[in-house]
């Protein structure tokens, strides 16, 4: 778990394939999670980003508000949880809203 906000599960897949089963075991630890803690993490319109020195949970329906009132800028670091390898954990998992596939969907460069 990082920040106490995510829960990171990787396989070394130089020792075993993923398969199917294996993916199966996962969602449903996680979901015994979520049923547990009362809380969903399978909401994709949620976006996850660090503003003032916390994490914040945005919905994507009011992304484009908060960018145009300020709230979000293009340099408001976001967690890009579409990241699918350590490689990219480690080096794209946490930048900045500019550099994430944001930037074209709302347009951030012009709010800057």
């Amino acid at each position: 778990m990082l920040f106490g906000q995510f829960i990171i599960i990787m396989a070394d897949e130089s020792a075993t394939g993923v398969s199917g089963c294996s993916t199966d075991s996962s969602v449903r630890l996680i979901k015994q999670i979520e049923e547990m803690c009362k809380v969903d993490m399978f909401n994709r319109q949620l976006l996850a980003f660090y503003v003032k020195e916390k994490i914040q949970l945005l919905p994507l329906p009011q992304l484009k508000y908060s960018v145009e009132n300020g709230f979000i800028t293009p340099a408001t670091l976001y967690f890009n949880n579409l990241v699918a390898t350590k490689e990219e954990l480690l080096n794209n998992w946490i930048i900045p809203a500019d550099k994430s596939w944001l930037k074209p969907k709302l347009k951030l460069e012009q709010t800057a």
